[in-house]
């Protein structure tokens, strides 16, 4: 079967879904045994102060550590775990003016609430937002809309923090059609705090990047950046002199398999991990009254772990993804 752009409905490799498809409501009546509630402590925290778009600025390991950094000097638009892309030929992730670059306008403030789901016998507490997006051109025209929730959560049968993020682009009657784009990093991008820019690891779900490059079943694009086709990703390395342990997952319902771009396993420059729909090889086309899905999961761990722990999460977060219908 191939892979839809739709959970729970497959369609030929390849082709855009043209229903009108929105997201399901979390899980009503009998799993969900709280209202929503103003969250004081969270595993994650979303900010809307930035000009060009919103993002996660802080994302924590199950100790309560914070794995990102947010704007830093040598490429102040990387801004922690955020999502971008080109649409036509305008830029959403870099930001260098408003003649040539896209922003990516909030519609409404963003709330950060908790619900309690049933999960296996167990109460499982779920910190949740959702936003509207408009990606805006420079023109003032606004070629699509995103709807973004997510969801980030702390495992109560292993220490792991989860966080499942869905960005889903709709086209607006302004344009007939829109070509997707992007360059080799362009997705939903991870950039690190500083100390573990030195001395990591990147670990595939088949085999250490390493291996992959030494087996060249990895791309090289250029000094240590590569691009890998793989189910997840993994990073490992000394946050403020104490291993922690970052893997990006993807939902198999993606329209694509996600291409991971990788940066920092040398330890020349700084570690950089992010999904990719593969935009950089093969643009896609959307036309009026289509959409598409952007969808993946973060793991994280106080200290190392191995391809099996990291596995079985992934195997995890799926079987969670799946309850709630995300």
């Amino acid at each position: 079967m191939g892979r839809s752009a739709v959970a729970l409905f497959c369609f030929p490799a390849g082709c855009v879904f043209l229903c009108c498809l929105f997201f399901n409501p979390l899980p009503a009546n009998d799993k969900i045994t709280s209202e929503n509630t103003p969250v004081e402590q969270s595993v994650y925290h979303v900010t809307q102060d930035c000009f060009w778009k919103t993002y996660v600025n802080k994302l924590y390991t199950p100790s309560g550590r914070n794995i990102l950094r947010d704007s830093p000097s040598d490429h102040k638009h990387h801004h922690a775990l955020m999502f971008g892309i080109i649409l036509n030929d305008i830029n959403f992730w870099e930001e260098f003016n408003t003649e040539e670059y896209g922003r990516q306008i909030p519609q409404k403030k963003t709330v950060l609430s908790q619900k309690n789901i049933d999960f296996n016998n167990s109460s499982l507490l779920l910190d949740y937002s959702e936003e509207e997006l408009a990606w805006t051109f420079p023109d003032g025209s606004v070629p699509a809309r995103e709807h973004r929730r997510i969801i980030g959560w702390q495992s109560k049968t292993d220490p792991i923090t989860f966080l499942d993020w869905v960005s889903e682009l709709e086209i607006t009657d302004a344009y007939n059609e829109i070509l997707l784009k992007g360059n080799h990093y362009h997705g939903l991008g991870l950039r690190f705090d500083a100390s573990m820019d030195k001395e990591g690891t990147f670990i595939s779900d088949s085999a250490t990047l390493q291996q992959r490059i030494e087996s060249g079943t990895t791309e090289h694009l250029r000094g240590d950046e590569y691009l890998t086709s793989c189910r997840w990703m993994a990073y490992t390395a000394q946050l403020n002199g104490s291993p922690v342990t970052v893997a990006i997952f993807d939902a198999p319902e993606n329209l694509r398999p996600m291409t991971a771009f990788t940066m920092g396993q040398e330890g020349k420059t700084f570690a950089y991990l992010s999904a990719t729909f593969n935009l950089w090889h093969e643009p896609l086309l959307l036309k009026q009254g289509e959409h598409v899905r952007f969808h993946y999961g973060i793991a994280l761990w106080d200290g190392r772990r191995s391809v099996e722990e990291i596995e079985s999460a992934y195997q995890t977060w799926c079987k969670i993804q799946q309850f709630l219908h995300l």
